[in-house]
């Protein structure tokens, strides 16, 4: 089986939300209603995808937080994107 992860920090918002407060977007529902939802609580949107994508964090290694934010830290992307 093949996985794709979508990671849209907030979109739900940090309280309990009403189906009047969501904008109306039929293809984004569309989208998210053929996968599964499972919230995410970390400390940062870096910590996150640490997270989603099984990258513990040992006592003695650190995460990987440059390579996750390199592309959001500057304008230059690498060949290929």
């Amino acid at each position: 089986m093949r996985r794709l992860t979508v990671f849209i920090p907030g979109l739900f918002g940090s309280g309990i939300s009403y189906p009047d407060d969501f904008p109306n977007a039929p293809a984004l529902n569309w989208f998210l209603s053929k996968g599964t939802h499972q919230s995410v609580k970390g400390n940062s949107f870096s910590y996150s995808l640490c997270q989603l994508f099984g990258l513990l964090q040992e006592d003695q290694h650190d995460l990987p937080i440059a390579s996750i934010s390199r592309l959001i830290d500057s304008n230059q992307y690498p060949d290929g994107i």
